[in-house]
C-alpha cells in the first residue's frame, strides 16, 4: 500500500497552511508543489512545514523542496574524502515570499535536517521544536561477491554555514518540548501558529 508522504493537515483555503511531510519519497516534491499551488491560489498567507519524525529519504527530493522556498542560495555542502560539492538553489522559487515556520523534533533526521539547516542559515524560516536527530552522512551500498552487502558512510553533510549535522543535530530557533509527546506536538503547533499570526499582521 503506497501512502502519501505529503499531507495537508489544515482545511484547504485556510490563512495558515499546515503541511506535513512524513518522508522524502520519489513523488514528494511533486505532491508538495501541487498542494502549495492550490493553497497559494486560494490566498494562503503563512505555511507551517511539519518535518517532525521525518527520517529522511531521497536527497534530490530534499534539494527540490528547498528550492521551492529559497531565492538563489546554498542549500547544502557535501564533503567526501576526495571532493566537495555545494548544492545551490536556483533563483525565484514559487514560495519564496510566504512566511514560513518549520516544525522539527528529536526524530527529524537526515533530509529533514538538511532542510532545517538550509532554512535557518538563509534566514528563511523560524524552526520550532527540539534538537534534531543528528544524521548527516552520505551513504552507499556495495554488493559483495558472496551475496552479502556493505553499507558505508563515505561523506558528510554540512549546512550552508558549515555546521556539522552528524552526531550533533541542529538546535531549533525556539525550543518547545514536553516529556509527553502529544503535549509537545500541540505546544509546537501553537507556537508556530502564533509566530505566523504575528508575521501576517505585520
Amino acid at each position: 500500500i503506497s501512502l502519501p508522504s505529503v499531507l495537508l493537515r489544515s482545511a484547504s483555503g485556510s490563512e495558515i497552511a499546515h503541511i506535513r511531510i512524513t518522508e522524502f519519497k520519489s513523488d514528494t516534491y511533486d505532491s508538495l508543489k501541487e498542494i502549495l499551488k492550490e493553497e497559494m491560489d486560494l490566498g494562503v498567507k503563512g505555511i507551517i512545514l511539519d518535518l517532525r519524525s521525518n527520517p529522511g529519504g531521497y536527497l534530490q527530493q530534499v534539494y527540490q523542496i528547498a528550492d521551492l522556498f529559497l531565492e538563489q542560495a546554498v542549500i547544502l555542502i557535501e564533503r567526501r574524502a576526495d571532493r566537495e560539492e555545494i548544492w545551490e538553489s536556483t533563483d525565484g522559487g514559487m514560495a519564496v515570499d510566504i512566511p514560513l515556520v518549520v516544525l522539527a523534533n528529536r526524530y527529524s533526521a537526515s533530509g529533514s535536517e538538511i532542510l532545517v539547516g538550509a532554512f535557518q542559515d538563509n534566514d528563511r524560516a523560524i524552526v520550532v521544536g527540539e534538537t534534531t536527530f543528528g544524521k548527516g552522512t552520505v551513504n552507499v551500498f556495495k554488493e559483495l561477491s558472496n551475496g552479502g552487502g556493505l553499507y558505508m558512510s563515505i561523506g558528510r553533510w554540512y549546512t550552508p554555514n558549515e555546521r556539522l549535522i552528524e552526531g550533533k543535530g541542529l538546535d531549533p530557533d525556539m525550543e518547545v518540548t514536553s516529556k509527553d509527546l502529544k503535549e509537545a506536538d500541540i505546544l509546537q503547533m501553537q507556537a508556530a501558529t502564533e509566530i505566523l499570526k504575528k508575521k501576517i499582521v505585520n
